[in-house]
């Protein structure tokens, strides 16, 4: 890496899927090929029973507050289990949430208190701002947290997503608007549900701190695509190819291929034909062959968890498999699109 102090330095992650109550278990299960996928109570208009990841703790009958609750309060718990003895007291939170009109209605107040109260000892100060940008959420996030890095606000920023999408109420509407995987709609999304937090500090707490660093977050970058999913026009993939040009000719990344790439979509095709555009444009980015992990192929739809939980999965990755550094993107179907670059060592 170019410049050490540059980059943001990950000092812990935490998460709960269907097949992981923590990241550890999460990230050596999906490496072998573990799906939470099981079949649901709720039907689509055939009759046939609809496939979600759902967390088998959980009773089917929880709302979908009640699931992402669950699920965030035990990332969160797992992401800041040293922190005390770091002599942490107050911590800014960027959370990632639900895109609007995705999925059903759930009370974002109530979530908050629940994280609240499981860090009791440390203030969670939120960072004003809506954070509701789904799938692609976590890297206007991530450039948020390294603004306050940078200007010496805090010298920890958790970053996080919390989203459930197999929650009954939920699965009841994708099926209504035809989204979800039937028999007939053999491109449509597997629901799922997930959270995932990322613990940031810059080089110098780290320094003072003498942490164990799981990764590095080298540069991220984020833009609007106007012809997005919800709207009739054909998707260009301006603001993906827009998204990787800039990390293309980021000061640290700029004349190096990325080893992994890790996808937070859905599966359906409307997305892979965007990145192919995006790819093409920008090839010189990308590893020779391209092989791109989806979160959706074990753990479904995640929503605003995809980031968090695709940024922890790809320094795994990197650390098992091998390869100097990741890209991780992710696009909402609102319009918000970004990318980050991630790296093991500095």
């Amino acid at each position: 890496m170019r410049d050490y102090r540059d980059a943001v330095a990950v000092v812990a992650l935490g998460a709960c899927t269907p097949i992981g109550l923590t990241a550890q278990v999460t990230h050596a299960e999906r490496a072998a090929g573990t799906t939470g996928f099981v079949c649901t109570e709720v039907r689509d208009d055939r009759r046939g029973r609809i496939r979600a990841s759902r967390l088998p703790l959980l009773k089917e009958d929880r709302t979908r507050t009640q699931r992402m609750v669950a699920l965030g309060v035990t990332a969160l718990e797992e992401c800041l289990a040293e922190v005390k003895q770091w002599g942490v007291q107050r911590l800014p939170l960027i959370l990632g949430l639900p895109e609007q009109m995705h999925g059903a209605p759930w009370e974002q107040e109530e979530l908050k208190e629940a994280l609240e109260q499981q860090m009791a000892a440390v203030r969670l100060e939120w960072e004003p701002g809506e954070w509701r940008e789904g799938r692609a959420g976590l890297f206007p996030a991530l450039a948020r947290a390294r603004e306050l890095l940078r200007r010496q606000r805090s010298p920890w920023v958790l970053v996080g997503g919390v989203d459930c999408l197999s929650d009954r109420a939920s699965l009841r509407r994708l099926v209504e608007s035809g989204r979800c995987l039937t028999e007939e709609r053999r491109a449509g999304v597997l629901p799922g549900e997930g959270a995932g937090f990322v613990l940031l500090a810059n080089a110098e707490t780290v320094r003072q701190q003498r942490l164990v660093v799981k990764g590095w977050i080298v540069a991220e970058s984020s833009a609007r695509e106007e012809r997005h999913f919800r709207q009739g026009e054909p998707n260009q993939s301006d603001g993906l190819t827009a998204v990787f040009h800039q990390l293309r000719y980021h000061p640290l990344v700029r004349g190096q291929r990325v080893d992994r790439v890790l996808s937070c979509q859905t599966g359906e095709s409307y997305w892979a034909k965007e990145f192919a555009l995006a790819y093409l444009r920008n090839a010189e980015l990308f590893p020779e062959p391209l092989m791109i992990e989806d979160v959706a192929q074990g753990l479904g739809e995640v929503g605003a968890a995809a980031g968090a939980l695709q940024v922890g999965y790809g320094l795994y990755v990197l650390r098992k498999l091998g390869g100097r550094r990741a890209l991780v993107y992710g696009s909402s179907d609102g319009g918000c699109v970004g990318a980050c670059v991630l790296a093991v060592q500095p």
